[in-house]
């Protein structure tokens, strides 16, 4: 069986970005025949995260004309011929129906909020979703949501590469992983540094993620306005791991998040997580149990000061947390995904 993921860029070091390949790789170990048309990259550039060999990549190197963008994704799929096609975003997949070969099932994967769409394209779904063949979602709370536009949508969520490693929890640093621009709201990190550096001036915040440059020049002249020494921001790192296994609480800031990866991760490797309330927060933290959901700049610290001041609350959060993350297991997201290939879609 062969199987066509449609995205927008496959070179980034995005959530999206992995988890696609997460799946790709995962389905090729099982056998399927898979294969990435990537529109905004081009040939030659190197994929961010790792990937199966096995896998064929179409970069097509778009550009803003999105009818020639169409006419030449319509041309790969037309001779790849595949069995099932994936859109991994309401950009892509709203066009789906236009692009299938006869025979062709057609499915769109939705990665973020549904409530964080503009007006206009979630009217343009509400008429072409009607003609998938599925949606899958990542939650329950998203599939509430999105539920009005088809009879079929199905929760699978993203899958986790699970850690043999966990942090000894005893490095005074607190980590963020994450795409650095607006709707991850970094900005909501400035009182927390400030109230970190005046009562805990030996622990430190450091953010690992590709930045949109404007916004990270706003957030570089808060830090500097405010004389943070004690937040600090790095690229992107594939190898993240280390990372993660040298820090001690994992935070995260963002408005909108679908289901946020990273938050698997850092339970994975053993970290209690704080976040602020949202979609993804509320889908993968366990409130009081693995981490802490809140709303708002002070309780984030507060929530903070908790986990720094007591190692054995954050023994207890971690342990946990690493338990909480096997249902995400490799095989356990694949198993939901061929059974909904094959007998549901």
């Amino acid at each position: 069986m062969k199987i066509i993921f449609i995205i927008h860029n496959i070179t980034r070091s995005g959530g999206t970005e992995k988890a696609t390949l997460l799946l790709s790789n995962s389905f090729v170990k099982r056998g399927f025949d898979v294969e990435i048309i990537s529109i905004a990259s081009k040939e030659g550039v190197n994929i961010f995260f790792e990937i199966s060999p096995k896998i064929k990549v179409y970069h097509i190197n778009g550009t803003g004309n999105k009818i020639v963008n169409f006419v030449k994704i319509r041309k790969l799929v037309n001779r790849s011929n595949p069995n099932i096609i994936c859109g991994t975003g309401h950009n892509i997949s709203f066009f789906l129906p236009f692009i299938k070969n006869k025979g062709s099932k057609i499915i769109a994967i939705e990665h973020i909020d549904f409530y964080s769409i503009p007006s206009l394209s979630q009217l343009m779904m509400k008429f072409s979703y009607a003609k998938l063949n599925g949606i899958v979602v990542l939650s329950e709370v998203a599939k509430q949501k999105i539920c009005h536009l088809s009879e079929n949508v199905i929760v699978i969520p993203n899958q986790i590469k699970f850690s043999e490693q966990k942090s000894d929890l005893l490095q005074k640093r607190i980590i963020l992983v994450g795409r650095i621009s607006p709707e991850k709201a970094y900005e909501r990190l400035i009182p927390i540094a400030l109230m970190l550096q005046k009562k805990y001036p030996s622990w430190r915040i450091d953010v690992f993620g590709g930045s949109d440059d404007d916004y990270i020049q706003v957030i570089l002249k808060l830090v500097k306005k405010n004389k943070l020494d004690n937040l600090h921001f790095h690229p992107p790192i594939a190898a993240i791991e280390n990372e993660y296994l040298s820090s001690s609480i994992f935070l995260i800031t963002s408005k909108f998040e679908a289901f946020p990866l990273v938050i698997l991760e850092a339970k994975s490797y053993g970290l209690p997580v704080v976040g602020f309330k949202n979609e993804g927060t509320q889908a993968l933290i366990k409130n009081n149990d693995d981490g802490f959901i809140v709303l708002n700049e002070e309780e984030a610290f507060a929530k903070l000061e908790l986990l720094i001041t007591d190692l054995n609350l954050r023994n207890k959060l971690a342990t946990n947390a690493r338990q909480n993350v096997g249902e995400y297991a490799e095989d356990k997201i694949l198993n939901k995904w061929i059974y909904f290939i094959q007998n549901v879609i």
